[in-house]
């Protein structure tokens, strides 16, 4: 590979890598502030977000950036991609029914709420997780 082209290469990886850390700490912020505030659909969205973040971080530094989001999107039936972001929207909704709950927890300190909320946020991950990257880690 010529100079030119690592030093693109670089470029489009720190940018994917910016634009997709920015998308993270949005959401992770607003899922928290969220949470605590008791607001179940901005923490939605935040949790959303979060992982939209995190999956352009995947695509850009390891699978290629848009060419490969096209390829795939070339391949997915109509049934996987229900499957797929159905078990990401429903990973996220019970990670954030947890994060709400334990967020308003807090004050409380009510250990059947807090192992609600951490049974809640920890399956919610791994459903969307699966949802998200078609594995289970």
């Amino acid at each position: 590979m010529s100079p030119s082209n690592r030093l693109r290469t670089a470029l489009r990886e720190w940018l994917w890598l910016l634009g997709g850390s920015s998308v993270v700490v949005y959401g992770g912020s607003l899922a928290a502030v969220s949470a605590f505030d008791g607001d179940f659909l901005r923490a939605y969205v935040g949790f959303l977000l979060f992982g939209l973040g995190y999956r352009s971080i995947q695509l850009g530094l390891r699978e290629g950036g848009v060419s490969a989001v096209r390829d795939r999107l070339d391949r997915t039936t109509a049934t996987g991609a229900i499957t797929k972001y159905g078990l990401l929207n429903l990973g996220i909704g019970i990670a954030t029914v947890g994060g709400v709950i334990g967020a308003q927890t807090v004050g409380t300190l009510d250990i059947w709420r807090m192992a609600v909320a951490g049974v809640a946020m920890s399956g919610g991950y791994v459903i969307g997780h699966v949802g998200l990257n078609d594995a289970w880690l």
